[in-house]
């Protein structure tokens, strides 16, 4: 009985003993476990940091086309961690940084060239320092194609529209002072940098400020023919009734370009006086032309069968349909009745006086082109 105790009580003990060894050997696999789990993670983490470390100190070299290459590679790897519960919040945080240290490395070389070339060009570079802002507008866009940031997109359409606002703002400035053939320089440069631009974007993205531009380009332009008497531009129209009008074949007499628009009252007032005056001295001493505007955009305000109909009904008038070169070439007349005179030998002579025209009144300009016509020939000769 005794030896039997002694016996059952060893096995309980040696049981005991054996549960204890199994239970730390459990734990200790474990451990060992989570040690095997977390070594990866670990090593990521220092990966992460050193990758971030190492941008870090390119950038603040300003080797920035480098910088750029090595952010990409932390914010990769930081995105990697994040995906880890026990990471998260530290990967998130550092992949936000390193995202605003990457689009500083690829905007400050770029803002950079932004800044010499609007200098440049106040500076009195302008064609220059355009196309330079054009060149940045590029490099801003292949930037964004690249890494699709919505602030390089809207610093390369800022750059676009600087290509042509800065050549218009100092345009306008040169229209106010009476510099007009300067100014028209400018206007036309305007235009070609936002048709330049509208082919990089792809898009007519600053269609209102193109229009500006092109509408006091003809303006300008044509004033500063006038200032030079330069040749007066030629045009071949469909007349009112039938057939072609060609300024061409009216050359060798003073000629009298009007244009006008068939609601405008004082128009229709005004071609009586004007057909009057061309049957008083004849074609073959002078010509007078009425264009009509009625069919270009912005001119045609309902109906206008009736004071169509008075206009060809002048026999003395040469009237026809304006189109927008034309009008264009004439400097986009903005106000009806509008007359120029053109001398005998092509030339302008300046701009009609065609308010409350009297006889008398038209006598005096025609002289006056009369003048500039022998004025040319004694040049010539």
């Amino acid at each position: 009985m005794h030896s039997t105790g002694v016996k059952t009580m060893r096995a309980s003990t040696q049981g005991t003993l054996a549960c204890k060894y199994l239970a730390c050997w459990t734990i200790a696999l474990s451990v060992c476990g989570v040690l095997r789990g977390t070594e990866p993670d670990t090593k990521a983490m220092e990966r992460a940091r050193s990758l971030t470390a190492a941008a870090e100190k390119t950038l603040a070299e300003e080797d920035f086309e480098a910088a750029v290459g090595q952010f990409r590679a932390a914010i990769a790897a930081w995105r990697e961690l994040a995906g880890r519960p026990a990471y998260e919040s530290e990967a998130n945080q550092q992949r936000r940084r390193c995202e605003q240290n990457l689009l500083y490395a690829i905007d400050k070389p770029l803002r950079d060239r932004l800044e010499a070339a609007t200098r440049l060009a106040r500076q009195g570079e302008m064609a220059a320092g355009t196309a330079q802002l054009l060149a940045v507008a590029a490099d801003y866009d292949a930037a964004w194609q690249q890494f699709e940031i919505e602030s390089l997109r809207k610093t390369r359409d800022y750059a676009v529209s600087s290509a042509g606002l800065l050549p218009i703002q100092q345009a306008d400035a040169l229209r106010s002072a009476g510099r007009v053939g300067e100014a028209a320089d400018l206007y036309r440069l305007a235009v070609e940098r936002y048709e330049e631009g509208h082919r990089l974007l792809g898009k007519a993205e600053f269609a209102k400020n193109l229009e500006y531009a092109r509408h006091h380009l003809g303006q300008t332009a044509f004033a500063a023919l006038i200032e030079q008497h330069g040749a007066a531009p030629r045009f071949e129209l469909d007349r009112l009734d039938e057939g072609k009008l060609r300024l061409a074949d009216y050359q060798g007499r003073p000629v009298l370009v009007v244009f006008w628009a068939s609601w405008c009252g004082t128009c229709r007032s005004t071609l009586p006086m004007l057909e009057a005056c061309q049957a008083l001295y004849g074609r073959d001493d002078v010509a007078v032309l009425a264009l009509c505007l009625d069919r270009l955009e912005g001119w045609d305000r309902g109906d206008a069968e009736e004071p169509l109909r008075e206009a060809a009904a002048l026999p003395e008038l040469a009237t026809a349909w304006c189109d927008a070169e034309t009008s264009a070439r004439y400097g986009n007349p903005d106000s009806v009745p509008r007359g120029y005179w053109i001398d005998a030998s092509g030339r302008m002579v300046g701009q009609a006086d065609l308010h409350e025209l009297t006889i008398g009144k038209f006598r005096q300009q025609l002289e006056l082109a009369r003048q500039s016509s022998r004025s040319a020939l004694a040049d010539k000769n």
